[in-house]
């Protein structure tokens, strides 16, 4: 950047750049250019992360997550994608730490990786899987349950997480009405 364009003494690059992308998304938002706006806020939350973390402030780590998240709360795509990473993790998971049970009392769960050749073992996954479903939506229908101590470890985590990101995309959709 040429002398006469750089900023002056004692301004920070990132408070700048932050400041001016404030000010062109509240101009778009005023002239109800919703999609322009969106992308001026994304661009003003990144000068902010960086500039947390120039400066060594652990809120950084919140803008890093919610980055990583949702795109700094701007993308439905990027939430849906964790939802399903989550969703199908945990699934594959659930049959190798314990599995879930029938409230006859069958248990389904994978005991070594020979079983996943197998049609019962694809069964049980899937099954997991639905399981990882119901729980991630907090539904709990009550057909099947955790069979074991690892198993109910990860149902509360899932649970915990689904919470978080249903939560996360109602703020998202508000986000996208509102504009």
């Amino acid at each position: 950047m040429p002398k006469s364009e750089s900023l002056p003494d004692g301004v920070n690059r990132f408070a700048a750049s932050r400041w001016v992308y404030r000010r062109l998304e509240a101009l778009h938002e005023e002239n109800a250019l919703s999609e322009e706006a969106r992308d001026y806020h994304i661009s003003k939350e990144e000068a902010e992360r960086k500039l947390l973390k120039e400066r060594g402030d652990p809120r950084r780590h919140v803008k890093t997550l919610m980055w990583a998240l949702s795109k700094h709360g701007e993308s439905v795509k990027r939430l849906l994608a964790w939802w399903v990473g989550v969703i199908v993790l945990a699934g594959l998971t659930f049959p190798f730490v314990g599995g879930v049970k029938e409230p006859d009392g069958t248990t389904h769960a994978i005991a070594s990786l020979g079983e996943l050749g197998t049609w019962a073992g694809v069964s049980d996954v899937l099954l997991n899987v639905y399981f990882s479903v119901i729980t991630f939506s907090t539904i709990g229908y009550g057909d099947l349950s955790p069979a074991s101590a690892w198993s109910r470890v990860l149902v509360a985590g899932e649970s915990l997480v689904g919470a978080i990101l249903v939560a996360l995309l109602v703020f998202v959709l508000g986000r996208r009405v509102a504009r």
